[in-house]
């Protein structure tokens, strides 16, 4: 996953001069659904820390968290 991570941050954020490089390291992520008649839920949740380096060592700006839920016929039909 990570290179799928990385090829996409990359085509987002591409390195500007100037700008401060930002890592981030993923510490927890999930992709599940639940079935009920007609209808699934999917659910995907990513924990990740937010880190910089300065001068050779690296300081952690912040943990952050973000669910998403998305209900359709097939949840993940788009993405198989």
């Amino acid at each position: 996953m990570s290179e799928e991570l990385r090829n996409y941050f990359d085509i987002c954020f591409p390195i500007e001069s100037g700008k401060t490089a930002l890592s981030i390291t993923v510490n927890e992520f999930y992709n599940t659904e639940h079935t009920d008649f007609k209808m699934e839920s999917g659910y995907a949740t990513v924990v990740f820390d937010s880190i910089v380096k300065v001068e050779g060592i690296d300081y952690i700006l912040g943990n952050y968290f973000s669910v998403v839920k998305g209900n359709a016929i097939d949840v993940k039909s788009g993405h198989e």
